[in-house]
């Protein structure tokens, strides 16, 4: 092989390394931009995002745990069919006032949160994240609620017992939602509505009444 073929040789091996290192970069900042695109998407938090999504969640609590109410008292029921006044007698109002100022803290967390996960383009990335935050958030609820509530917390045991319920809410009933959320609803105000819509038909009364009343998933699916 003569000198003239190695050199051409050499030069055709460094061509198509700098076509490779050229093909590289490109891809590299395609993918920088594009991850700069999504962050640039991500909505600020704003002062009036913080109020209507606190005042969103904290609404939405409230009625969540008067329709646990109406699904575990009677008396309550009845006196409401009927428009009778009474049903303040039945109705624990301190209850849902305090259930409605504990959910307050939720707010600020899902008007960062969501505006976060929206830069994922994975569901099933989002929800695997929005279900790791949940015995956080329900330890946090729970402490809130307690203090306002009772004045003071739960024993230990208790306590322990009402977050693995809750956890075990979110799991089963929550992970569809989540998904569905996650698929179709646009990220900001608009999923922190359905996400706390569904909860007030669902998840909610079904949390309010295993803090308050005693209740059990387990109850609920197999009874």
């Amino acid at each position: 092989m003569t000198f003239q073929n190695l050199f051409r040789m050499y030069f055709a091996q460094v061509k198509t390394l700098s076509r490779l290192l050229i093909t590289n970069r490109v891809i590299c900042n395609t993918v920088r931009s594009s991850s700069v695109t999504n962050l640039a998407k991500r909505k600020p938090v704003t002062v009036k995002s913080l109020f209507v999504n606190t005042a969103v969640c904290m609404g939405l609590c409230g009625v969540g745990d008067i329709l646990a109410q109406l699904w575990q008292n009677e008396n309550l029921v009845k006196t409401v069919k009927s428009f009778d006044k009474d049903c303040l007698k039945y109705w624990n109002g301190e209850r849902t006032i305090h259930m409605t100022l504990a959910a307050s803290m939720l707010g600020p967390w899902f008007d960062f949160w969501y505006k976060f996960l929206a830069q994922y383009s994975s569901v099933y990335k989002r929800t695997a994240l929005e279900l790791a935050t949940v015995p956080f958030l329900h330890t946090a609820f729970l402490v809130c609620y307690s203090y306002l509530h009772k004045g003071q917390l739960p024993a230990y045991d208790e306590f322990i017992y009402l977050v693995k319920e809750l956890v075990k809410v979110d799991v089963i009933l929550y992970t569809p939602v989540a998904l569905f959320n996650f698929r179709f609803i646009p990220a900001g105000i608009w999923q922190t509505v359905f996400v706390n819509a569904a909860y007030v038909f669902i998840v909610e009364p079904i949390g309010s009444m295993i803090i308050n009343d005693g209740f059990s998933l387990d109850k609920l699916l197999f009874s």
